[in-house]
């Protein structure tokens, strides 16, 4: 008696730890902080050892000639149990109908992701992770990281898969803000690294071109003619203007990029624009021998910021001049269409390639400010071009480039009459 009542208490003991053991279970499984749903893909196992033994052993050609195979495969995996963070995962109401309507849940991706991870168990593994997208009951898609686990006790039937799901959605969406932010980045900081490099050659260039001229006028000033007096001062002065422009020129993009720049709308003609930026090159085309032909047939006023559209013509000008060949002619077209006022500017010189003219319309520094040019060809154009492109942007306009390399480039810019 004593020995049965030892052994009644033993089974009792047993009983009560294995209960307790069922609500630990039990209690992990619906407060854990992922999804998690139980499977039996024991049905599966016995299939997939069926095919084996008909002598087929390679399941991935076995399902890329049968790819409906996949879906009766899928069919023979019974989910058992879910928790609660799996339901509110799918949108679900009850734990019913995510069993039942599990299949629902899956995107073709999903399909894609479950076929490798059949493939990876029926090779031998016993843990496969990977990111999918699934739907829920409202068909929103999100991206899950999953992770499937079979138990060792478990290896040869298949008896129990243990899936955990974590919604990554926000944390894919946030990766890829970042990277973009990156990217960005980047980019910015390779443009500021060629705009500088750019800048302080051609300000050493420039500042070198002052010192020789400045050093012939100091040391042969009395050998010197008055009228090789003036050439050499008007150099000079035309140097110290173009150096003060490529400053200008630095200091309004960072105003641009840092959003500081702020524009004032004035009526004025563009015809009386256009004499001055003319007035203002003078030397340039007299030095160079260069005729401006101007075509406009009738009188043009613009309501736009007076002094960003004049440092936009006069900047296309000055490009022009400085790619011009010597004794050609710049022809500049101005007329309106559409609400708008358009003025073509076209030069009869080096012509630019397709990369060049991309790289203007494109954030990054234009070839020009980066690369050798002949020496005809003024440096400091691209930072200008640059600026050009973003201030008419900035008005609601745009610019067309056409080129022809060793033929001549036109420049034709789009401003609205009125501010928009």
């Amino acid at each position: 008696m004593a020995i049965e009542r030892d052994i009644l208490t033993l089974t009792q003991s047993e009983v009560e730890l294995q209960t307790l053991h069922e609500t630990v279970y039990r209690d992990l499984f619906s407060h854990v902080g992922v999804a998690l749903w139980v499977e039996d893909a024991s049905l599966l196992k016995e299939e997939i050892d069926k095919i084996r033994s008909r002598g087929v052993y390679n399941f991935r050609t076995y399902l890329t000639r049968n790819p409906a195979e996949l879906l009766r495969f899928l069919s023979l995996i019974r989910v058992v149990d879910v928790n609660q963070k799996a339901i509110d995962l799918l949108q679900a109401s009850t734990k019913r109908e995510v069993v039942k309507g599990i299949r629902s849940f899956f995107t073709n991706e999903s399909f894609n992701q479950i076929r490798e991870e059949i493939l990876f168990y029926i090779e031998g593994g016993n843990s496969y992770e990977y990111e999918s997208q699934k739907q829920s009951l409202n068909s929103i898609v999100t991206t899950s990281s999953i992770k499937t686990v079979i138990p060792d006790d478990c290896k040869d039937s298949w008896a129990l898969w243990y899936v955990t799901e974590t919604d990554v959605t926000e944390n894919k969406k946030l990766q890829l803000l970042l990277n973009q932010h990156q990217h960005t980045f980047e980019e910015f900081t390779s443009f500021r690294n060629k705009l500088l490099s750019a800048i302080s050659h051609d300000l050493r260039n420039q500042f070198g071109n002052l010192i020789g001229f400045s050093d012939i006028l100091v040391e042969r000033f009395s050998e010197l003619d008055d009228a090789k007096k003036l050439d050499y001062s008007r150099l000079i002065h035309q140097i110290t203007v173009q150096t003060h422009e490529l400053l200008n020129n630095l200091l309004n993009w960072a105003k641009m990029r840092d959003n500081n720049l702020n524009l004032t709308y004035t009526t004025f003609s563009f015809t009386d624009l256009l004499i001055e930026c003319e007035r203002q090159t003078m030397y340039l085309l007299k030095v160079n021998n260069i005729t401006v032909q101007v075509s406009n047939d009738e009188e043009v006023y613009l309501n736009a910021d007076y002094n960003i559209v004049s440092f936009v013509l006069r900047n296309i000008l000055g490009n022009a001049i400085k790619f011009s060949k010597n004794n050609s002619t710049i022809d500049i077209i101005i007329s309106k269409a559409y609400g708008k006022v358009v003025f073509a500017i076209k030069d009869y010189g080096l012509g630019m390639s397709e990369d060049e003219i991309a790289s203007i319309y494109n954030v990054n520094i234009p070839q020009r400010i980066v690369t050798n040019e002949p020496e005809s060809a003024a440096k400091g154009a691209g930072l200008g071009l640059i600026l050009c492109r973003d201030f008419i942007k900035r008005h609601g306009g745009s610019i067309k480039i056409e080129s022809q390399q060793n033929v001549g480039t036109t420049f034709t810019v789009y401003i609205p009459e009125e501010p928009r």
